[in-house]
């Protein structure tokens, strides 16, 4: 695209302003009412860090537009704006320093964080009801993730007997050459899976909600008291096609989504959200 500046040159649908700075651009803007200026990109745009809260509770549809990110975004845009970049930038030294020092949260480089896909988080996190939300490359990658992160040799993991077939693949292929069991229960086997469980081994119960692809369901609130009654064992739950709105509300478990079945839409994409211990089972 060709840039001209003065006023004189544009189409005749519209009259071109004079070209100006960013930072006067910035100052415009703020002057006018019309949100934060360019030069506070960097702060407003990471809803993470500056997301409002509202004294009152929101209902879900409410949550699902505007939960997770901030009433004000950059430029005054009225959806958060895509962050195209890979690295970003310090006001100076001192900003560096309270950024690694943990005193001033902010983005650095993209492996560690993307301002728009931290307003994704902050979205599914609260429509989940949750303190925070990971989101990953594929369904696989978060539960692939997750999973190494919970287990180690000598650990013990109990799922369903019937859940995803790749997820069923990496714990009895990939897990099980690194030294972790695992038992293989029916959904619906509960005295199984009580009997599967052992105390000093077994680190997480895995279940789907419902089971992909047969669609058979768990019974959650059971699975709520054996995690309450096995304080070591986390309780993972994928609930991809059951979605944040049928399942938040019901235990306190890591959950897990395979956003391309979520939306609806093509996309490749996993998450997990962290419970809250406020929150009942």
């Amino acid at each position: 695209m060709l840039a001209v500046a003065g006023a004189d040159f544009g189409p005749p649908w519209v009259t071109r302003p004079t070209n100006i700075t960013l930072s006067r651009l910035g100052a415009r803007e703020r002057d006018a009412g019309l949100g934060v200026g360019l030069e506070a990109v960097m702060t407003e745009f990471s809803s993470r860090f500056s997301a409002e809260s509202s004294p009152e509770p929101q209902a879900f549809d409410t949550l699902a537009v505007r939960g997770g990110e901030p009433r004000a975004h950059a430029c005054g845009a009225v959806t958060a704006p895509i962050a195209c970049t890979s690295t970003y930038a310090f006001a100076n030294t001192q900003a560096i320093r309270d950024h690694f020092e943990g005193r001033a949260p902010s983005f650095e480089y993209g492996r560690y964080g993307n301002p728009t896909v931290s307003v994704a988080e902050g979205k599914l996190a609260a429509l989940e009801g949750t303190e925070d939300a990971l989101l990953f490359p594929s369904g696989m990658a978060a539960i692939s993730s997750l999973l190494l992160t919970l287990l180690k040799p000598g650990d013990h993991i109990v799922l369903t007997s019937d859940c995803y077939r790749r997820t069923r693949q990496f714990v009895t292929g990939t897990l099980a050459k690194f030294g972790v069991r695992h038992s293989l229960i029916a959904p619906g086997d509960q005295a199984g899976l009580e009997a599967a469980i052992s105390p000093e081994h077994t680190r997480v119960i895995l279940a789907e909600a419902p089971t992909n692809p047969y669609l058979r369901v768990v019974d959650l609130a059971r699975l709520a008291e054996l995690k309450r009654a096995h304080r070591r064992i986390k309780l993972v739950v994928d609930s991809t096609l059951a979605s944040p709105f049928n399942t938040a509300a019901y235990l306190s478990a890591l959950r897990l989504h395979a956003i391309s079945s979520l939306t609806g839409i093509v996309v490749i994409a996993g998450l997990v959200v962290a419970w809250s211990p406020g929150r009942r089972t």
